[in-house]
């Protein structure tokens, strides 16, 4: 086997990005799901404002677009 880049720290640079982004989201209000790690909710305007993230993805849902323009600034 050949490694063409570092093996070592990769793992812990992820671990680290995703407690910092779940710490972000948790300060504005969102509460992790028990059954995915990757999902996160809150109540917005009277419905439910959904994250789901994966790697480098971030999908925002809520059926109202102000509320995700505003979670994309």
């Amino acid at each position: 086997m050949v490694l063409t880049k570092v093996l070592h720290g990769m793992l812990v640079a992820s671990l680290l990005w995703y407690m910092k982004f779940k710490k972000d989201l948790m300060s504005i209000g969102f509460t992790f799901s028990e059954y995915d790690p990757c999902v996160a909710f809150r109540e917005r305007v009277g419905s439910q404002h959904t994250i789901r993230f994966h790697v480098d993805d971030v999908a925002s849902s809520h059926k109202n677009k102000k509320v995700n323009d505003k979670f994309l600034k």
